[in-house]
């Protein structure tokens, strides 16, 4: 998948995503809008495409370096999470009520699994919670132990209300 057609995906994410792969390459990616997942889904978005690649296994983050500039909103949010995956990125620029970046709601069936990694989070901010992620448990439970935030920076990102209100100036656990 070219730079082109991953940037036309993501410009204009189609209401819900119930499963995917988005392939992202190498270059910089803008978004205006934040790509939904709800319920059962599965969903990854991966960066580090060069156009040539057959699999997710032959992409290369470090030498196809791939950036999400975010304008005013967030890169994903989803609701009752299953299985996430978002590796080999930098997101950049991202603002919201609550996870400047990404921002998990719950868990659906108990059997999530979500990981983040080998991502740079630059310039995130959230008025509320978690400046780059905000991962809140609902009352089903979100099980950390099926967590997991691997290798990535953390860089100018924060939680900008007010003492009561807010917290995780990186990533805020609720």
């Amino acid at each position: 998948v070219d730079g082109a057609e991953d940037e036309a995906a993501i410009l204009n994410p189609q209401g819900t995503v119930p499963c995917c792969q988005l392939w992202l390459g190498r270059g910089e990616h803008r978004l205006s809008k934040r790509l939904y997942a709800n319920r059962d889904f599965h969903v990854s978005i991966l960066g580090g495409f060069a156009g040539s690649e057959t699999a997710a296994e032959d992409r290369d983050p470090e030498a196809n370096h791939t950036a999400v500039v975010l304008d005013g909103c967030q890169l994903l949010f989803t609701r009752w999470a299953h299985q996430l995956t978002v590796d080999g990125l930098t997101i950049r620029d991202g603002e919201a009520e609550h996870g400047g970046a990404i921002d998990i709601f719950g868990s659906y069936g108990g059997g999530n699994n979500i990981l983040i990694s080998n991502v740079d989070f630059v310039n995130c901010r959230a008025r509320l919670g978690g400046g780059a992620v905000r991962i809140q448990r609902a009352s089903k439970g979100l099980e950390t132990r099926n967590l997991r935030i691997v290798d990535c920076r953390f860089i100018n990102c924060s939680a900008t209300g007010s003492e009561e209100i807010s917290g995780g100036g990186a990533v805020m656990i609720e």
